[in-house]
């Protein structure tokens, strides 16, 4: 999609507007991101935007006998009225919240949200065992973004993970205050791409695009231990199984996959409580909690590779687990 979709939420006035003043923006992309991101408003526009671009916005006039037309208000009057349909002045409003959500799932993050007292800004997930804040700012000056960077650094000290739509306002100061804060940011434009169903994709998982914020801790997990999980469970699995879905599902959905104990709940076919339980089992069985092998998912994912390849399952069951 073209990278104006990003900076349209920088740059469109208000964040509401008609159909007509949103394509201008985000122009072929207007039916995913009206589907992922845009709510109807229970009032029509009052003005819209001059399709002639005479430089004003028309104000919007009803007629009792149904008809529907655009007025110009220059001085001198510049254009005609124009006539609209109701479905021309209906006004469409940016859902930052739906747009955190998306880039949350989209990563396959642990969803935990709060509103942080600053202007369209909002913690939207967590990452890592560490639980390193991961946040969304949308701005539209150079000061005003500069200045929440800078709350946010004085905030946490310990790191967090920023998003913006684009990078156009990321300068030298800006990566001071982040460097100081152990924090690092990442536009939306390069990491994300919209869907003609209006979600969003990231090609990089969470734990290769902020391997920076794994502690040496969740690090220490390696691929012995993977192998010694992936065994365990599985000798759990066919002794003691528990009701569906098994710990050895939820930990390849969860710790292999990447995927949020929501997602693995929806997948599964459970509630997301049953999800975290089989977590805490996962947790007490192996002595290492889930995130931290979440941490290290590429080696999991050889590793279940290499199970699943012919005669290798039973060989490690009883290699490792006899």
């Amino acid at each position: 999609m073209s990278a104006s979709i990003w900076r349209s939420l920088e740059e469109f006035p208000t964040g509401s507007g008609t159909a007509a003043e949103w394509q201008r923006y985000v122009g072929a992309a207007w039916p995913a991101w009206q589907r992922g991101f845009l709510e109807q408003l229970s009032k029509p526009a009052a003005a819209v935007y001059c399709p002639r671009e005479c430089g004003c916005a028309h104000r919007v006039v009803h007629h009792d006998d149904g008809r529907i037309v655009a007025v110009c208000e220059c001085d001198p009057w510049n254009c005609d009225n124009i006539k609209l349909t109701a479905a021309e002045v209906v006004e469409w409003e940016f859902n930052r919240t739906r747009l955190a959500r998306a880039v949350g799932r989209a990563f396959e993050l642990e969803r935990r949200e709060q509103d942080l007292g600053l202007p369209w800004t909002q913690q939207l997930a967590t990452f890592a065992a560490t639980a390193v804040p991961v946040v969304l700012t949308i701005q539209r000056e150079r000061q005003e973004f500069r200045q929440v960077v800078a709350e946010l650094a004085s905030r946490w000290h310990d790191g967090f993970i920023l998003f913006t739509p684009t990078s156009r306002f990321v300068d030298g100061r800006v990566h001071e205050l982040l460097s100081h804060a152990r924090a690092k940011f990442f536009d939306l434009e390069s990491h994300v791409s919209l869907l003609p169903d209006g979600t969003l994709h990231a090609p990089q998982r969470a734990g290769e695009l902020f391997a920076s914020f794994v502690t040496k801790q969740d690090a220490a997990v390696g691929e012995n231990e993977a192998r010694s999980a992936f065994a365990l469970l599985q000798k759990l699995e066919l002794d003691a199984p528990l009701k569906a879905p098994s710990a050895l599902t939820v930990f390849r959905l969860y710790c292999v996959d990447g995927f949020s104990a929501d997602r693995v709940a929806r997948k599964c076919r459970c509630g997301k409580a049953t999800v975290i339980r089989r977590l805490q089992f996962i947790e007490e069985r192996t002595g290492v909690k889930p995130e931290q092998f979440r941490a290290m998912s590429g080696h999991l994912q050889q590793v279940d590779d290499d199970l699943n390849a012919s005669g290798a399952r039973e060989i490690y069951r009883r290699g490792l687990v006899e």
